[in-house]
């Protein structure tokens, strides 16, 4: 296959209208002509929007232009494209393997609603083929256009929510999954834990800890809703009910090295030290290269003034991750506390070239 990529120069100010524009004009016109769109971008900062096309050979590129060009929804067009763009660059670019695959894989689905261009479940099929890659906007446009065919079904909601979520655009993730909910979907649980991962993204904690509620009354043995509550717990100081959420996840997976990080990390806000370096122990035990495990490990027994043992997890999480400007100024902290000024002023100074800010935070 040979790819061909366009990027469009954009007037300053119009890039939310284009977005608008092609989704709703050209990329429908795209579909109907088997044009396969494997990515988008869109950058506000630089005026520029790229796509991405994929076609079996160059013949193919010069056929399906000619059918573009020459279609009346797109001499529809001209007045509204000469007023978004000022120029457009054509490329030609090559593909890797993985790239192949997946460019044979959306040109499959792109032919398939050549031939019936109202089938909802391709939409539906190459929109979670978009998603599972993260070409969240490319998988938003395919379950709108899902949803405009099939309206009443809440499975969809779900997965352009999860489409929005995939973006941090965390409004439109809520208004997707609270309509799932609405609807009654299959996916009604994970519309709620979803739900409450995006109002902890935006800081509404207590809304986040009311939606893993309701998703845990549904799916008791869900140990990623208990994990996502005692985050929102313990970002409100509820450090109790933080700690019976995390200890709940582990006891529905026991092999979970993030819920052991992340108790341990409410134990080591709570000074309970002992506790703390025990979770981080265990994470440790099951990711042995988990740099933040050693360095936080560290920072418990500094707390606990055995700076001895600070200093050889600190040393460790600077081996797994040297540019941690943090885990130097530390070890240089230990050191100085344990009178070793030339080994502290080594540490300080390695700090300072890789976040010369660090003191001041």
């Amino acid at each position: 296959m040979i790819g061909q990529r366009r990027i469009y120069t954009v007037n300053p100010g119009m890039m939310d209208s284009w977005v608008d524009l092609f989704n709703q004009q050209i990329r429908p016109l795209y579909d109907q002509l088997g044009i396969p769109v494997v990515s988008i971008d869109a950058s506000d900062s630089s005026n520029e929007f790229t796509m991405d096309c994929w076609f079996d050979s160059p013949e193919e590129i010069a056929v399906k232009d000619a059918e573009y060009f020459a279609s009346l929804e797109r001499a529809a067009l001209d007045d509204r494209l000469a007023s978004h763009i000022i120029k457009v660059e054509v490329q030609v670019i090559e593909e890797n393997e993985e790239e192949k695959d997946f460019s044979e894989t959306i040109a499959a689905f792109t032919r398939e609603l050549v031939h019936d261009f109202t089938d909802d479940e391709v939409y539906i099929r190459r929109g979670n083929y978009y998603l599972d890659n993260r070409e969240y906007d490319l998988a938003i446009f395919d379950f709108t256009q899902a949803i405009a065919l099939v309206p009443d079904d809440g499975d969809i909601y779900f997965d352009r929510g999860s489409a929005y979520y995939g973006k941090a655009e965390h409004d439109l993730a809520i208004a997707d999954f609270s309509r799932v909910i609405e609807m009654g979907s299959w996916y009604v649980a994970s519309a709620y834990y979803f739900r409450g991962l995006s109002h902890s993204c935006g800081y509404e904690h207590d809304r986040a800890i009311d939606d893993f509620t309701r998703a845990i009354a549904l799916k008791p043995d869900d140990a990623f809703a208990y994990k996502g509550r005692g985050f929102d717990h313990a970002e409100k100081g509820e450090y109790g009910l933080a700690i019976a959420d995390y200890s709940q996840a582990i006891v529905l997976d026991p092999d979970d090295a993030l819920a052991y990080e992340s108790r341990g990390e409410v134990y080591l806000r709570n000074e309970e030290y002992d506790l703390a370096i025990a979770d981080y122990t265990q994470v440790i035990a099951l990711n042995p290269d988990r740099a933040p495990a050693y360095y936080n490990r560290g920072n418990a027994y500094f707390d606990k003034s055995e700076f001895d043992l600070a200093i050889v997890d600190y040393t460790q999480a600077i081996a797994l991750s040297p540019k941690d400007a943090r885990a130097y100024y530390n070890r240089g902290l230990a050191h100085r506390l344990l009178g070793n000024e030339t080994q502290a002023a080594a540490d300080f100074s390695r700090a300072a070239e890789i976040n010369p800010n660090l003191g001041d935070q």
